[in-house]
């Protein structure tokens, strides 16, 4: 019995043995229920090989059923039982991992990427795979797939019309959405122009994911001097897309107005080159031959003035071209003498009257930018002559200064309307002088002699020739000194260049003065006297001293009957000899 206990003993343990040694080899090779999936994203960008990791691109994976085979189908599958997915997206080593994720298949789709990525692939994974030597279960699964990225580079220089480089202008880029708006680009926020007038636009992603598009344009917002015109119509046809190889291609490249626009191409760079314009207004004044700045009058002077105002390449886009001419006061417009005239590439031309309307009084004319565009004008040019208005001509000083004023649109929104405009303006001159004369008793300054007068020549030989300086009707200039012995000459022309200018003035009547009841003169200058005219002659006047003569003897004096006696005794030896001529014959 003892035995029997023992064998029964015996076999119960080996049985047990025998059974946790089957539980254990079954939990040993039982089926994991989980996986994971890792990717691993490489960056193919313009179509080179470098293998960077690409952060930023999302994927969402969505659990299908064994049906599913292609990536339309499981589009379908997703969309008809509204399965949701897990999205994760890739950091800096371009690593994605999804975790403890139930096994079965699943369709890897690409749900967001960053700007630049041209080309993406979505695929279909089983979880688990057949190991690589084919013989067991892989549920740990790596897949690392490559993405094409393309960025362009474009160089945007601005210059003026003289291709001079412009510091300073402001910028900001636009990228085009697909509803057809332009949103403002963020990723590089320095769009200003250097000392070289460049912006450079470096790694343009060619593939905006969220507006499906990679097209650009520029929009000018502010430029240091606003004599400039911002035309962002004009710049608006500057619009540009980044291909998947990363070159760039200038939509409409053939249409942009060649005058503003060059754009020029190497293997790695786009490069335009944009000019900008201002407006320029000059204003002369004519003297003989020339046009200067300022010129001298005399009083009777008839003078030409010319203003020249450029018209810019852009005058079509323009709301605003008028040109206004201050006409002073010293001066009295001759109105018709006014001529507007313009030039063109190689001619000039009278203005028709449709492309300007002039103002009923002053100078103010208006043109049509439209027409000056038709025309293909350039440059207007207005000639007037205006004559010297003594009662209100300024005298010396400053001058009569004439103000010419050309207003303009300086700043045409995209859709062509005109959200600003500026002035610019020139000045000429016509300054005429004055001489201012003081008549006092020689060696008595402090008596002032009235009744003097005075006419003036330009040289001294005019002045010993009698030829003087004339007024309005034709007469010789003539003053007479007052009670304070003060006389002005006005209207006298001085030097364009504003330098005192020599004139000789002629005394044509003494003063005179009463001794003992009797009326007498002061000596009359015997030669002319030169004086200068100039911006402040007319303010301290020139000194003019008379002396008084010396008196002859008066009649029946003793001095008189020698000179009597002499001249009798004179006469009669003359008698006496012309007697003798006579019997001698």
């Amino acid at each position: 019995m003892k035995n029997n206990t023992k064998k029964y003993s015996i076999f119960f343990v080996v049985m047990v043995m025998v059974l946790v040694s089957t539980l254990a080899v079954k939990v040993k090779a039982a089926d994991p229920t989980t996986g994971s999936l890792t990717i691993v994203v490489h960056e193919q960008q313009n179509n080179t090989t470098n293998n960077d990791p690409l952060e930023g691109v999302e994927y969402t994976i969505y659990k299908v059923d064994e049906t599913v085979e292609t990536t339309i189908q499981a589009e379908s599958y997703i969309t008809s039982n509204s399965v949701t997915g897990i999205a994760k997206t890739t950091g800096e080593d371009g690593t994605v991992v999804f975790d403890n994720i139930a096994l079965g298949r699943y369709y890897v789709k690409v749900t967001n990427v960053p700007d630049g990525v041209v080309a993406t692939e979505d695929f279909i994974v089983e979880l688990p795979r057949t190991n690589s030597t084919g013989t067991g279960w892989d549920y740990d699964i790596t897949v690392e797939p490559k993405i094409k990225t393309a960025f362009g580079n474009l160089e945007f220089t601005k210059t003026d019309a003289n291709g001079t480089p412009m510091n300073g202008v402001e910028f900001k880029l636009q990228v085009k959405q697909n509803n057809g708006a332009w949103v403002d680009y963020t990723a590089q926020t320095n769009f200003t122009t250097n000392s070289e007038g460049k912006i450079t636009l470096n790694n343009l992603p060619s593939y905006d994911y969220n507006s499906n598009t990679a097209t650009y344009r520029l929009v000018e917002v502010s430029v240091p001097d606003t004599g400039y015109i911002i035309n962002n119509k004009q710049l608006a046809t500057l619009v540009w897309k980044v291909n998947n190889d990363g070159t760039i291609t200038i939509e409409n490249e053939s249409s942009l107005d060649s005058d503003l626009f060059t754009v020029t191409k190497d293997a790695n760079v786009t490069k335009v080159t944009y000019k900008n314009e201002k407006p320029e207004v000059e204003k002369k004044v004519k003297n003989g031959g020339e046009y200067l700045d300022m010129v001298g009058a005399f009083l009777t002077d008839t003078v030409e003035f010319k203003v020249t105002a450029g018209i810019p390449m852009q005058i079509a886009d323009m709301k605003t071209y008028k040109i206004t001419d201050n006409i002073p006061q010293g001066l009295t417009l001759n109105r018709e003498s006014i001529k507007i005239e313009a030039t063109t590439a190689d001619s000039s031309e009278t203005v028709p009257t449709d492309v300007y309307t002039l103002s009923q009084t002053g100078l103010e004319v208006t043109f049509n930018p439209q027409k000056l565009a038709e025309n293909n004008y350039t440059a207007i040019i207005i000639t007037y002559t205006a004559k010297l208005n003594m009662e209100e001509a300024v005298i010396g000083g400053d001058g009569n200064v004439n103000t010419v004023t050309l207003e303009y649109t300086n700043k045409v929104a995209e859709n062509g309307d005109e959200e600003d405009k500026t002035t610019t303006t020139d000045t000429a001159q016509v300054h005429t002088g004055a001489l201012s004369i003081e008549k006092v008793e020689k060696g008595n300054v402090e008596t002032k002699l009235a009744g003097a007068k005075f006419k003036i020549a330009t040289t001294e030989q005019n002045a010993k020739d009698g030829i003087f300086v004339k007024d309005e009707t034709g007469a010789d200039i003539e003053v007479e000194t007052n009670d304070q012995g003060q006389a002005v000459i006005e209207g006298l022309k001085y030097a364009d260049n504003e330098a005192d200018t020599s004139y000789w003035l002629v005394e044509t009547q003494a003063p005179s003065y009463i001794e003992d009841g009797v009326t007498k003169y002061y000596n009359l200058l015997k030669d002319p006297v030169e004086v200068q005219v100039g911006k402040t002659t007319h303010e301290s006047a020139v000194q003019i001293e008379n002396g008084k003569g010396f008196d002859l003897p008066a009649t029946g004096s003793i001095g008189l009957a020698i000179f009597t006696v002499v001249g009798i005794a004179v006469m009669a030896g003359a008698v006496v000899l012309n007697k003798k001529q006579k019997v001698q014959e």
